[in-house]
This record gives structure tokens, C-alpha cells and sequence, in this order.
């Protein structure tokens, strides 16, 4: 799978525009990739050989005639990856992509690069649902059906003509549907107020008695959703029944009684689809009904093709009887719960229990590595079985072992490596205690951590209360122990081994066993709330919590972030509170939900919120980045979880609407430097971005001098790895020639070196 990678400028930070790399390199620091599932698509239009489909992952195109799929997210410009629909002006040669917060992109090539945004209804104060439902342009002017009217845009002068809010004796702000144009008057379709028409040429269409409803006589009236032209004549949905205007006469058209999912024409094909069909009326009323047993969202037809849009495989193009999937490699939806990473490789825990009890999420989990892209392990693939293959939203991984455990919330744990499933534990096949109320056993896992000496502790939520807290030792044998409440979410285990459990809204429960499994009478357990004395925190809605690089417990809560400085006295009389980091005169994060906290090679503290992403310097008093949707390209403002990969730097963030990636530029610290190198090595002259070390020991000290052995340069590492901008100490580009890279830790010691060659044109 080719990953869209692209480079956005960032404040501080020089970004590498092209590089031939070494095959020890990954993406260059400050590019973004996309992880998208493109697996829901919900529209398509065809240009040239090329059909765009719009997905909840963004939009990719396929080449009808070379088979080739390229997809296109935030990080090439468009303005979401979650579309609500598209349309091909043949005349300007645009394609149209609306957004439901009223943004609109244009392009006639996306692959160039050259995306237009119309944002006037996005930045419109008049009302608060903008979305935009269908385009349909004539001439210079694109009409637009939002959900509070009409709006006509000149798409030569790039300036909104006018907008449409009120219809006839409809409410103000009422929402059209849908929209056509057919013998220069416009249709509307408006839900249960049903269809209306005014022609073009009336001097203001803004008037509301320009706009008539068509009701009476042969046309029933009744909900109608959609409108679209074809054959020569207007097609609407009223109700269940497709009725067409041909001539002055309404008539029932020759397709089925049905709930239509959606209803539109292209290339003078007219294609419906309800339940698990869809249907495709040609010129002459030849109908093509097809049932691929899929839900519906779109369909397209075209010739002797037609492409449907099924909401659980994802594109299928159908020709004489035969499918076949068309589809961008990922996962199946853009779920992202937890996400573990290590060695390179990726799992993504998708979702857990959502819903009813009846309804299970059955996504599975995702694997990804660099060389072999994703692989999806699910119920539906017979690649997990009938025990153990639902609602997985929790995960750990052991870089140690390289096994990664992921908890399901309803029956147990797998143990994977390397993609494969190497083990499970549930209440049928080990020691693992389920609900004993309940037949079968209700496992619901929150939460995994491994602790030092590589024992698996997995935390369960609304069991029996003596058995939330439970452990597999390394020799394989379980134990259990009781918790105060019964919503335990998270655990994080510090340098000590104490288990520091998240209860919801309750604050923090620290267990420890003392290393005696089967001896319950030395265990340790106290209650850390937001009472003085008990640990001070800002409030007991404790969300998210991780051990940094100094030991350190960080605690993400409802308001704010909290530290733990000294968690080694937790269990003594001498027990410090935490305290809060300041950054800009308060706590940091005052007021924001802190939803998950990772930590990078240089100890810097990556913080998910409902507001972005946040890097932040290792003691919390310095803002490294926010990354939000108006100034980065990730999808959501909304963090579920963040990764960080240690041997690259890649930070992993679930989002809300899926996966988006940044190559960082800290990496976890080698144990000595005798294994550094460069990239780009050569450095030419027209590159103008980092230049990459890697491979040092964490916070080292870096020196570049030439070959007289003068200092150029000299920098700290981000962990065990640090950038270069070809400058000197004065912020001069040096000159041609080859510089040496000296780097040791702070007392001289674990030493290494490499060289450089910087070519200019001078």
C-alpha cells in the first residue's frame, strides 16, 4: 500500500521536501501519513478513466483503464475525510466535494495539488447545521442544497451569488435534500414538505413566491428526499414510489415500490438502491436490478458497469453478473480505541462494547508493519474464532518479547506476534475469571500492563468485585485480587511495580502484591483522590495516566494534568501530593479533558485532548506543538490515543475519524553511539530542510566541526536522536565540504562518530 505522506509547515520546524534516503530511514521528521479506512464509501463520479470516491477515510481515485488507486486525505488538502458528497460540473470541469460543516473543496486535478475551498456557508453565523446535502452547477453558477436552504455560487468569480433560505411558506432555514435542474427551472426536494420549482430567470429567487410546490393532479404529495434529470425528464422519490415528469405529466416510473437509501442520475443512468439492491434505469426504461447482499450507500452506473458502494466491503464494481472489490489497502473503519506500537509494527485495538448488550463490535484488530502493510484479523475472515474475536479495546505491547496482548470487552485476551495469534486466555482455557454471574462468562477487559519482571496484569470492569484486578504470571499461573468500585478503566505500573488502576470518576486505586501472588495478607492498596493528603488531584474524573522517562506518574483528568513526582512513597506515612506543571501562569491543561498521555524518546509529554494534540517539553512548562484540525491535518480534534513508535519517532493518534501519523524527532536513546548515521548523506544543494542523526545515546551532547576540527555546531539530542539545519552557530549556511558528528552522553562518556558531506552551488 503507498500511504499519502505530506509535508505542512510548522512553526520551529524546517520540513524535508524530498530526500533519496538510506534504507535505514523512515518518513522524514515533520511529514504526515495517512492510515485511513476507505472502506465506507458513501459517493463516486467519473472523469476521464478516473472514478473519485468519496469515504469516510477521504477520497481516492481509480483508474478504470490501469487498475491504479491512489487515495487523498487532510494531508493533501482536502478539508475532512468524512465527505458527504460529490459532483462532476462536465462544463468547468470541476468535481465538488461538500462537508457537513459547510466547507467545500474543488479541483479539476486533485493529484496536483491545487485544491479551491468555498468557505462562505462554513463561516456563515446565520445557522448552526450548514451542511451540504448536493451541488448541481449551470453556466458559471453552482447551486448548492444545504441544510438551511439554497446557496448559488459564481464559480468564475469565486464569490457567493446569493442564497435561498426561505421557500415558499416554509419555515426559514428549512433544509433541501436535494436539488436538479432540468429545462432552466430549478427542483427542490424537501423532505416532508415535499417538491418545489421556481425557474431560473426569475429576477429574485430569494423572494419565497418565486418558489411553487408541485403537488395535486398526478403527483402525490408526500416526503420526497430526492430529485434528480435523466431521459430527458425529472425523477423524484415520493414516499416509497418513483414518479417522472414527462412532458407536463407526472407518471410513475417503470422501478420498484421501495425505501430508497439514495436516488440519482449520472451519465443519463438513473441508480436507486434500498436494502441490499440496487437498481439502474437506462435510456429506453432498460432496468438492472442487482443485490450484491450488502447495505447500500451509493451507486454509480456507467455503460456496461455499475459501481456500488456497500457499506461493509467497500466498493464492488459489477459487470455481467460478476463483482469484483475495488478498494484502497487498510482497515475496515476508522475505529482507533488503543493503539500499541513497537519494532516498527502497529495494532489497533478498534472498539469495544458500544450500545445494547445484544450488539458487539465484531471490527477485530488491525496489524500493520512498513514492508507488508495491514492485515485484518476478524471474526468474518475465520482468522479469530468464535471465542475470542469481538469489542477489543485494549492493548499492550512487550518490546521485549515483541508479543503484543489485547483485551476484548466481553471475552478475554489474545497474545499476538508479528500478526499472528500465538495465544488466548479466557474462562474456558486458563485461569482468568469471568463473571460468575453471568452464562457465557462475561470477560470485560479495560485494561493490560506488563511489569517488570514481565507478569501480564489485566484489569476487568463491572465484575465481581473481588476479582477486578487479576494476574498471569510469567510462569503461566492466574490470581485475582478485589478493588474498591467497579469501574476500573485504566492501569499504568510504575519502576516499583504499583498498579495504579483508574476507577471512574473515583480517582486512582495504587495495588501492590509485594511479589507474594498467593499471599494476600502484605498487600498494598490506597485510595488517591482529591482530598489534601491523598494526592491532591484536580478532580476525581481521572481519564488517562503514564510513567515518563524520570518515573514519574502523569495523570490526565477532566481538568487538567496532575504529576506524581514521588510515586516511590506512596505507600508510606511520608506520601507527597502532586502537582500540577504551570504553562502560561496555570495548570497545564486547565480545564480540558485529558483523554490519553504517551511520552517520546526525549521524555516530552504527548497529550490527546477534546481541543488537539499537544507536544510538550519534558517538564510540562513549554508547549512544543498543538495540533489541531484548523492548523494540521489530523482528522478529529478529538484524541482517543496516542503511540509513539521509540526506534522511529512516529507518533501514532487515534482520532476520532481514524489514524493519522507524525514522524517525530525523538527516538528512544541507544545504550552507547558507536552506530550513528546520517540522512540525507549527501547533502545537496537544493535541499533546504533537517538533516537527521540518529543512533546516539538519550540526551547527548553533539558537536559538528569541519575538517579543521573548528566547532560549527553544536545541539542536545531528542532522545537518541538530533537535526541539523547545514547552519552554524551565527545561522549560516555552511560551506561545501565534510563535517564530522562527535556525540556523547553529558559526562563524555559512550562516544561515536560519523561524517557528512554538505554540497553547495558556490
Amino acid at each position: 500500500m503507498k500511504l499519502i505522506k505530506r509535508i505542512f509547515l510548522l512553526p520551529g520546524l524546517l520540513l524535508i521536501l524530498s530526500l533519496g534516503l538510506q534504507a535505514q530511514q523512515v518518513a522524514p521528521i515533520g511529514t504526515w501519513t495517512s492510515y485511513s479506512s476507505h472502506h465506507y464509501p458513501k459517493g463516486m463520479v467519473k472523469k476521464g478513466s478516473l472514478l473519485h470516491v468519496i469515504s469516510r477515510g477521504g477520497l481516492y481515485t481509480y483508474d478504470i483503464n490501469n487498475f491504479k488507486i491512489k487515495t487523498y486525505s487532510t494531508i493533501d488538502g482536502l478539508s475532512g475525510n468524512n465527505s458527504n458528497t460529490i459532483y462532476y460540473d462536465p462544463s468547468s470541469q470541476h468535481i465538488f466535494v461538500g462537508y457537513d460543516n459547510g466547507m467545500i473543496n474543488y479541483f479539476s486535478d486533485i493529484s496536483s495539488g491545487e485544491i479551491t475551498f468555498i468557505t462562505d456557508i462554513k463561516r456563515s453565523e446565520n445557522y448552526t447545521s450548514k451542511g451540504i446535502n448536493r451541488f448541481h452547477a449551470q453556466g458559471d453558477i453552482l447551486y448548492i442544497a444545504t441544510k438551511f436552504g439554497v446557496v448559488a455560487y459564481d464559480v468564475v468569480k469565486k464569490e457567493t451569488r446569493s442564497s435561498y433560505p426561505k421557500i415558499s411558506r416554509l419555515n426559514t432555514g428549512s433544509e433541501v435534500y436535494d436539488l436538479t435542474i432540468f429545462h432552466d427551472s430549478l427542483f427542490l426536494a424537501m423532505g416532508d414538505s415535499g417538491l418545489y420549482t421556481a425557474p431560473l430567470n426569475h429576477p429574485n429567487l430569494a423572494d419565497p413566491n418565486a418558489w411553487k410546490r408541485i403537488s395535486g393532479g398526478t403527483l402525490p404529495g408526500g416526503n420526497v428526499k430526492f430529485v434528480t434529470q435523466a431521459h430527458n425528464m425529472v425523477y423524484a422519490v415520493v414516499e416509497d414510489t418513483v414518479f417522472r415528469k414527462n412532458g407536463s405529466i407526472w407518471e410513475t416510473a417503470p422501478m420498484g415500490v421501495h425505501t430508497y437509501g439514495f436516488f440519482h442520475a449520472e451519465n443519463d443512468i438513473l441508480v436507486g438502491g434500498y436494502q441490499t439492491f440496487s437498481e439502474a434505469l437506462y435510456p429506453g426504461d432498460s432496468l438492472v436490478l442487482v443485490d450484491n447482499g450488502g447495505r447500500q450507500i451509493a451507486a454509480y452506473g456507467h455503460q456496461d458497469f455499475i459501481w456500488i458502494a456497500d457499506s461493509d466491503v467497500g466498493l464492488l464494481r459489477f459487470k455481467a453478473g460478476a463483482f469484483s472489490k475495488v478498494n484502497p489497502e487498510g482497515p475496515t473503519n476508522n475505529y482507533v480505541a488503543k493503539i500499541v506500537a513497537g519494532a516498527g509494527e502497529f495494532y489497533i485495538a478498534p472498539k469495544g462494547r458500544a450500545g445494547t448488550y445484544r450488539y458487539f463490535d465484531q471490527s477485530g484488530i488491525y496489524y500493520h508493519t512498513p514492508t507488508d502493510g495491514w492485515k485484518i484479523l476478524n471474526h468474518r475472515d475465520k482468522i479469530l474464532d468464535d471465542t475470542l474475536y469481538r469489542d477489543f479495546s485494549a492493548a499492550c505491547y512487550d518490546p521485549a518479547t515483541g508479543k503484543c496482548y489485547l483485551g476484548s470487552c466481553g471475552e478475554g485476551v489474545l497474545v499476538l506476534k508479528n500478526g499472528e495469534v500465538i495465544d488466548s486466555y479466557t474462562p474456558y482455557n486458563s485461569g482468568i475469571l469471568g463473571n460468575r454471574d453471568t452464562f457465557p462468562f462475561d470477560l470485560r477487559v479495560s485494561d493490560l500492563a506488563l511489569d517488570s519482571k514481565g507478569n501480564l496484569w489485566v484489569l476487568i470492569v463491572l465484575q465481581d468485585s473481588d476479582h477486578l484486578l487479576q494476574v498471569r504470571t510469567k510462569a503461566g499461573a492466574w490470581y485475582n485480587y478485589k478493588l474498591s468500585g467497579g469501574r476500573p478503566t485504566d492501569l499504568v505500573i510504575d519502576e516499583l511495580d504499583n498498579k495504579w488502576v483508574i476507577n471512574d470518576q473515583v480517582g486512582i486505586y495504587v495495588f501492590n502484591e509485594n511479589g507474594t501472588f498467593d499471599v494476600t495478607s502484605d498487600d498494598q492498596l490506597r485510595k488517591v483522590s482529591n482530598s489534601i493528603g491523598n494526592g491532591a488531584l484536580p478532580t476525581n474524573d481521572v481519564l488517562s495516566a503514564v510513567v515518563d522517562l524520570n518515573g514519574h506518574i502523569w495523570v490526565g483528568t477532566g481538568d487538567g494534568v496532575h504529576v506524581f513526582y514521588d510515586p516511590y512513597s506512596i505507600f508510606t506515612s511520608n506520601f507527597s501530593d502532586g502537582s500540577c506543571p504551570v504553562f502560561e501562569n496555570q495548570c497545564l491543561m486547565k480545564s480540558q479533558k485529558v483523554l490519553c498521555i504517551t511520552v517520546d524518546g526525549a521524555n516530552r509529554k504527548w497529550i490527546g485532548t477534546n481541543n488537539g494534540v499537544y507536544l510538550i517539553s519534558e517538564d510540562g512548562t513549554e508547549q512544543v506543538y498543538h495540533f489541531t484540525t484548523e492548523n494540521s491535518p489530523i482528522f478529529s480534534d478529538v484524541i482517543n490515543t496516542i503511540a509513539v513508535e521509540p526506534s522511529t519517532g512516529e507518533v501514532f493518534i487515534g482520532t476520532e475519524e481514524g489514524l493519522i501519523s507524525f514522524m517525530g524527532d525523538a527516538i528512544e536513546g541507544k545504550a552507547n553511539s558507536e552506530e550513528l548515521y546520517v540522512f540525507p548523506n549527501p547533502v545537496m544543494s537544493d535541499f533546504d530542510g533537517l538533516i537527521t542523526i540518529r543512533g546516539s545515546v538519550a540526551e547527548a551532547k553533539v558537536k559538528i566541526v569541519n575538517t579543521n576540527g573548528q566547532l560549527v555546531r553544536e545541539m542536545d539530542s531528542n532522545g537518541g536522536q538530533a537535526t541539523w539545519d547545514a547552519r552554524d552557530q551565527w545561522g549560516n549556511r555552511v560551506k561545501s565540504g565534510i563535517y564530522v558528528v562527535m556525540v556523547a552522553d553529558k559526562e563524555g562518556r559512550k562516544a561515536g562518530y560519523t561524517k557528512v558531506t554538505i554540497l553547495n552551488q558556490e
